[in-house]
């Protein structure tokens, strides 16, 4: 019976200075600023250009647009205000399109992405980036 006591009171010796002699964890803590939003590209006017967008079935949209430049590249940046627990926020779709003017300066892009809930504006806007500007609209998803 002595022998069981020696052999419990060495284990929990042992265990005391194992946890008394390692080394405390170290968390290393990073605190950044909040990020900012990124910043949209300013709408310019250019009469040569028009852009048409087609709300199809649910969230399909049609993108047509004629006076650019033959075979330039595009970016489109759909923009939806949305309402967030702190407030508003903003839903930022950007589609970049290498080469897809065609020869007489029109391109046309099909899409059905743009969420449909019941916080979502129906009401989307539409940038096209080209190499003169900037293009805007506004369009109703159905």
């Amino acid at each position: 019976m002595k022998c069981k006591g020696w052999v419990i009171l060495i284990a929990l010796g042992i265990a005391i200075s194992f946890v008394a002699c390692s080394s405390p964890s170290q968390v290393e803590v990073t605190v950044e600023p909040p990020r900012a939003l990124p910043t949209l590209p300013a709408c310019t006017e250019d009469e040569e250009i028009t852009l048409d967008v087609h709300s199809m079935k649910s969230g399909e949209i049609q993108v047509q647009g004629q006076g650019f430049v033959p075979k330039e590249s595009l970016t489109l940046i759909f923009i939806a205000q949305r309402e967030v627990a702190e407030g508003t926020g903003k839903t930022i779709i950007q589609i970049s399109l290498p080469h897809a003017v065609d020869a007489e300066g029109a391109f046309s892009e099909r899409d059905s992405f743009l969420p449909l809930n019941a916080n979502e504006s129906p009401e989307w806007g539409l940038r096209v980036v080209h190499q003169r500007g900037v293009a805007c609209t506004t369009f109703t998803v159905q």
